[in-house]
């Protein structure tokens, strides 16, 4: 507990500025004693937040490595057990950071990039929407429209349609 060690320390300084005050009898081989557990102490601190730190990018370096794997792996059925697997990380602690650093769970970030790739292919192929969907990795055709005009607005068809009419900004 670093309130604790805050504590130790003061204390420590204090008892060494007592010795030197008093100058008792080997007074200096007291004060080096608590110098050197000053010293023990505070390496410890350090080294614990270097730990945490530590820690700390090597999550974030995870969730830069699932980032990556669903940018390129975005085709393929997996869910947040298989992820969560693969790369070692509890399911719960999974979500919490990946929404602490992206705002937003793996599976809604996966779900976002195949509906921007869904939006590329609407606007600039003319393959049949099932198709697309079930290229993207959806289970379906319908549960792929309802997740584009969730996060859209408006139906896949709809899209693509604005878009040959020139009715919608990209």
């Amino acid at each position: 507990n670093f309130g604790s060690e805050n504590d130790r320390v003061r204390n420590l300084i204090k008892n060494m500025y007592g010795e030197v005050r008093k100058k008792s009898s080997n007074y200096e081989l007291i004060v080096k004693g608590y110098f050197y557990i000053l010293l023990t102490l505070l390496l410890r601190v350090k080294k614990a937040n270097i730990e945490v730190k530590k820690s700390e990018q090597n999550a974030k370096t995870k969730l830069n490595l699932v980032k990556d794997y669903i940018d390129s792996h975005y085709m393929e059925d997996f869910n947040l057990d298989e992820l969560a697997q693969m790369f070692n990380i509890s399911k719960y602690h999974f979500v919490r950071n990946n929404k602490k650093e992206f705002s937003k769970g793996p599976m809604a970030y996966l779900e976002e990039v195949r509906i921007r790739i869904a939006k590329n292919l609407l606007a600039s192929t003319e393959n049949r929407i099932t198709d697309i969907a079930l290229n993207l990795g959806f289970s379906s055709s319908s549960y792929f429209s309802q997740r584009f005009k969730t996060l859209t607005g408006i139906t896949p068809y709809d899209y693509r349609m604005m878009l040959r009419n020139n009715d919608l900004l990209l």
